[in-house]
């Protein structure tokens, strides 16, 4: 329900971008079929779409851009509906903003498949227009806090532009049972992190949120996670375990032993089932599976874990959620 006892209700939100995907100096490797630089190329007006004009012939003008670039390189066009005339169906502002939607997808499938892949934007005609929102869109985090302050039905929104791909903002007037869901709104081939904090009123509840949020967000980075969004409810007991990363993968190890490093269906599971206190019925449900295929998961579980999960239930669960949110390998996304 929408907070009404206290209308100055605010939650802070810091958004950090991949900027690896888009800026690394790293080169992708070639066995692995991703190319070191990726060229997302928006065509001009009637150089694509059901009005491409027929006299049209590949790229259009930016084939004078991409042909002849490296083999390591490769070129995606952007498909979208590029008119401008009222009677063509689709103004220029529709259209900029399909080929925005369309460029972004293929830039965030791109960042998903080859992480280290460098990303380059080049538009022609009106649609250098386009390439340019894109580029603004992933250099100030625009998109993605104004996506995520309609779902939660903020009132009023301040932003500001911390460094370059980090960018802070408050949200006021919140809807607080939506906040749970803000991975929702997330497209999974986002370019972003969302780090949000807790919520309060007044100067101090703005002041204390943006430091959780930014507490969030350096846990994040620190741990290399691959997940979208991170509140500073969920992981508060995680960054107190965390104080020392060296004891905390220590911890880790030694509790779910071959469950650290592997078994990554078998560990989400455990986690689901302490979280619902241990309800089979319960968990299941949240897994979308059967009863019996959780008892079996646990059935297994048991038998990998250095001790018996009835005898060191409160560590195992602590060591669960260090590792859900910490990267690397034996990491899940799930």
């Amino acid at each position: 329900m929408r907070l009404k006892r206290s209308v100055a209700a605010v939650v802070a939100v810091a958004a950090s971008g991949l900027s690896s995907a888009m800026l690394g100096t790293g080169s992708a490797d070639a066995t692995s079929g991703c190319p070191t630089l990726y060229v997302v190329a928006i065509p001009g007006t009637w150089e694509t779409g059901a009005n491409r004009s027929p006299i049209a012939n590949g790229p259009g003008m930016l084939a004078g851009v991409t042909d002849g670039l490296p083999h390591s390189t490769e070129v995606a066009y952007v498909d979208y509906p590029a008119t401008a005339f009222p009677w063509e169906g689709d103004m220029y502002g529709s259209s900029k903003k399909q080929a925005v939607q369309n460029a972004r997808a293929l830039i965030g499938a791109m960042a998903q498949r080859c992480d280290t892949t460098r990303v380059a934007l080049v538009g022609y005609s009106h649609d250098a227009d386009a390439a340019g929102d894109v580029a603004a869109e992933i250099g100030t985090g625009t998109g993605v806090v104004d996506d995520i302050a309609r779902h939660v039905g903020a009132t009023s929104v301040v932003r500001t532009v911390a460094s370059a791909g980090t960018v802070w903002a408050w949200l006021g007037g919140i809807d607080t049972g939506r906040l749970s869901s803000v991975e929702s709104v997330i497209d999974s081939r986002s370019l972003w992190q969302v780090a949000i904090g807790s919520t309060g009123s007044g100067v101090d509840g703005f002041r204390t949120s943006h430091l959780d949020a930014v507490s969030t967000q350096r846990m994040m980075a620190r741990q290399e996670t691959s997940r979208a969004v991170a509140s500073f409810g969920d992981v508060e007991g995680v960054l107190l375990l965390m104080a020392s990363p060296d004891l905390a993968d220590r911890f880790v190890a030694s509790t779910l032993g071959p469950l650290d490093s592997g078994h990554p269906e078998l560990r989400e599971s455990l986690r689901v089932y302490l979280s619902e206190l241990c309800n089979v019925a319960n968990a299941a449900d949240r897994l979308f599976t059967h009863r019996n295929t959780m008892l079996r998961r646990i059935r297994r579980v048991n038998e990998l874990l250095p001790r018996p999960l009835e005898d060191n239930a409160l560590n195992i669960g602590m060591a669960l959620e260090i590792h859900h949110w910490r990267g690397g390998p034996g990491a899940s996304a799930t």
